[in-house]
Formats: structure tokens, sequence, C-alpha cells
């Protein structure tokens, strides 16, 4: 990934966890995914395409 898709895609998960922070939480308190991890930065990537 080149410097400018990692930056929209970092832009990207922070937009979606402002807006569906519960979706986030609920994943956390699933025990599904951690503050850094690399499901979770997949999950809220794929998530965010589908809402475009």
């Amino acid at each position: 990934m080149d410097k400018e898709t990692k930056k929209k895609y970092e832009r990207g998960l922070e937009e979606l966890l402002l807006k569906n922070p519960d979706k986030w939480l609920e994943l956390k308190r699933n025990g599904k995914i951690s503050d850094d991890s690399v499901d979770l930065k997949t999950f809220l990537f794929l998530t965010s395409l589908g809402e475009q």
C-alpha cells in the first residue's frame, strides 16, 4: 500500500469509527478485536466501502 492510499485508508477508518462507534464497541466487547487489530481495520475498511 503506497503512502497516499494508506492515508486515505486511515482517514476512512477514523471517519467510520466516528460514525459507527457502537458497531466497533460491540465487536470489541465480543472479544473479536483488539484496538490495534488488523481484523478491525479490515472490517472497517470493507464496511466503509459498502457505505459509499
